[in-house]
């Protein structure tokens, strides 16, 4: 009887120990995957989340440069339509192309 008993522990605590390694070998390998896996998602968002932000400041840029354009064109029209007067002013009326401040 106390054979049987020493066998059956034996036996208990072998299984016991190869259910303890197997559980920790998977859990083991199921979190190197994931892990693995996570850094490699993360990754993909980051890089997602940078090209999105460098398309909308490119799409800024564009904007901003064609009302630059625009906006030197307008001053480049102004200035060689309308003649300068010595005050340097803005004042210049259109019909008379002379300046309303100084007469010039």
């Amino acid at each position: 009887m106390a054979f049987l008993r020493k066998h059956n522990l034996k036996l208990y605590t072998s299984l016991l120990f190869g259910f303890i390694a197997s559980v920790s070998i998977t859990l083991l390998v199921a979190s190197t995957i994931l892990h693995v896996n996570f850094e490699d998602i993360a990754l993909k968002q980051v890089y997602r989340s940078d090209l999105n932000s460098l398309m909308l400041k490119s799409r800024e840029v564009s904007n901003m440069t064609e009302i630059a354009k625009s906006l030197t064109y307008q001053i480049y029209s102004d200035s060689s339509l309308l003649p300068f007067c010595r005050c340097r002013c803005t004042a210049i009326r259109a019909s008379t192309r002379s300046c309303w401040r100084c007469g010039n």
